[in-house]
């Protein structure tokens, strides 16, 4: 990787972290839309068989 010749300069260390940071938040973000869909539809699937 480019990262390990550079790894002693602190810009590239924050840009690293910067980096997993925001695939941290993808992924989080991934996490919290699943979920809250999960509600959605167990909230949701009694209200259709009730409308249907």
């Amino acid at each position: 990787m480019l990262l390990n010749s550079q790894l002693p300069s602190p810009l590239s260390l924050f840009n690293y972290l910067c980096y997993h940071r925001l695939i941290f938040n993808i992924y989080f973000f991934l996490f919290k839309f699943i979920i809250f869909s999960r509600i959605l539809k167990f909230f949701f699937d009694p209200l259709r068989k009730i409308m249907v």
